[in-house]
């Protein structure tokens, strides 16, 4: 979700195709797992694998509310790894209140 942060050039690791597949796959399958338990306008993530806490306050979801919080935890199994319970702590604390 920050990987607009990292700098660009020589220093910033590049991912593989392989990394970017990977990672555009655990994005879509926790959207889908989002979309399944009741989360209807879960957005999916963009063509780089991306999903951030502003596309999904877009579509109208309060990040906060409890009962999206406990889908969140219901599906990072489905992200296999690709997100963790801190990673989204700490991307919806950045994002604000």
């Amino acid at each position: 979700a920050c990987s607009h942060l990292l700098p660009t050039g020589s220093l910033a690791p590049q991912q593989t195709a392989q990394q970017k597949a990977r990672q555009l796959a655990e994005a879509l399958s926790f959207a889908q797992c989002m979309r399944n338990h009741g989360v209807a306008r879960f957005p999916d993530p963009n063509a780089q694998g991306d999903l951030s806490v502003a596309m999904v306050q877009a579509q109208g979801i309060d990040v906060h509310a409890p009962a999206v919080l406990r889908v969140v935890q219901t599906c990072l199994p489905a992200s296999h790894g690709g997100l963790t319970a801190a990673k989204v702590r700490e991307a919806i604390d950045n994002a604000g209140h």
